[in-house]
């Protein structure tokens, strides 16, 4: 695992796991950091922290809802 900055971004690299149960068994953990790693790299003098996890979901989700959609909800308007 590591964390490089380029070009103003922060590039993460994980290795890609055979896919597993996460722990409240609601999705499948393809990539994950483990909890907080310390980086090499310092912002204001100090290093900082991350984590990550990468996962798919066990069954197909609805897809969520655009900002669009939820205005027009609001507005008392459907989309049909």
């Amino acid at each position: 695992m590591k964390v490089q900055l380029q070009n103003g971004n922060l590039i993460f690299t994980l290795p890609l796991e055979r896919p597993r149960l996460s722990a409240s068994g609601k999705t499948r953990v393809v990539a994950s950091s483990r909890g907080v790693q310390e980086s090499e790299l310092e912002i204001d003098g100090r290093p900082m922290h991350w984590n990550l996890n990468a996962f798919v979901y066990r069954t197909q989700r609805k897809k969520p809802p655009t900002h669009n959609d939820l205005k027009r909800r609001a507005k008392g308007k459907s989309k049909n």
